[in-house]
């Protein structure tokens, strides 16, 4: 995507904006999901997600979303000479058409497109920092984010400004956004419908809306084993494919042998398979077998400690 915008026309420019203020076309850049490879706060961003993602208030957050957070500030070490050209050409051209669209009378919104591949709280205040740093002022991009995304939704006689007769949502930050907008991260008090929320993180957060599990990236169930075949072997043999099946498989989910976790394939909700390497099968002796699935656990049954499942076992005779 990248190199298509490297390809823009800036001789264009005028002629497209004027086109699409006349059509009435918003745009809403999404920085923070396509450009944040291109900020010069990139490092310092992507340290700020792993102290994040270090919080143990903080472990409801599923391991599936932190790895692939992380790895999406790692993509930037992998660009050859010609993508990261074409990053910097297309970050430079974006940023010039979007000035060019604000001067005709365009229209900007607020959003980040966040997904469980960007930091989920943060994305909003980053995008505030990369209107400000492209060259837009804290109170203009504020305005977008306010007034402007009520209009958009056309809400505004409810949202979107302070003033009598509006829904009471308000934050208060410490510091003048007007002067840093970096301030605007520093939130002190965030009032909801004209009442006080807490701002804390909590452990034992639940998502709200109920969902299936495979749908929802904050819960997953605990899996439950209720066959499994071969169960038996002989010492020194082949690899032993086994056949398990029971509910509450995801994507993530992994088999473990005693101590080990071994190659594993989901067939289904109901159906794994997994591979125990002959290195594991050179010693007689009974080992466990359970599904473990990823953080965290959608019900804290009693009987389950953790994300583990029931256990079976698995018998390898001596020779």
């Amino acid at each position: 995507a990248w190199g298509l915008f490297a390809m823009m026309e800036e001789d264009t420019f005028d002629a497209v904006s004027e086109f699409l203020v006349k059509e009435d076309v918003r745009i809403e850049p999404d920085f923070v999901y396509r450009w944040q490879l291109a900020s010069r706060k990139r490092e310092e961003r992507e340290y700020e997600d792993f102290v994040t993602f270090s919080d143990p208030r903080l472990s409801y957050i599923p391991e599936v979303t932190r790895t692939r957070n992380m790895r999406s500030w790692q993509v930037y070490r992998r660009l050859n000479a010609q993508q990261l050209r074409e990053l910097e050409e297309g970050y430079d051209k974006f940023q010039k058409f979007l000035h060019y669209f604000v001067k005709a009378g365009g229209k900007i919104d607020l959003g980040t497109d966040t997904s469980e591949g960007r930091m989920a709280g943060k994305g909003a205040h980053r995008e505030f920092e990369f209107l400000v740093d492209v060259g837009f002022s804290p109170r203009d991009v504020i305005v977008w984010a306010t007034k402007g995304s009520a209009e958009f939704l056309g809400r505004d006689d409810e949202l979107g400004t302070v003033e009598a007769g509006k829904v009471a949502d308000v934050i208060v930050v410490d510091g003048d956004p007007l002067t840093d907008i970096t301030s605007i991260k520093n939130i002190e008090t965030v009032i909801k419908s004209g009442e006080i929320i807490d701002v804390g993180y909590h452990p034992d957060y639940t998502n709200p809306i109920p969902r299936p599990f495979q749908s929802s990236l904050h819960s997953y169930p605990i899996p439950k084993i209720s066959r499994m075949s071969p169960g038996i072997t002989v010492e020194g043999g082949d690899d032993v494919t086994l056949e398990i099946e029971g509910e509450g498989f995801v994507r993530g989910s992994v088999v473990e042998f005693g101590d080990a976790r071994i190659a594993t394939e989901i067939a289904s909700a109901k159906e794994i398979r997994a591979r125990i390497p002959r290195y594991l099968l050179n010693r007689a002796g009974t080992f466990m077998v359970t599904v473990v699935n990823p953080k965290p656990v959608a019900i804290k049954d009693p009987l389950h400690e953790n994300e583990r499942s029931n256990p079976k076992y698995f018998m390898v005779k001596f020779r």
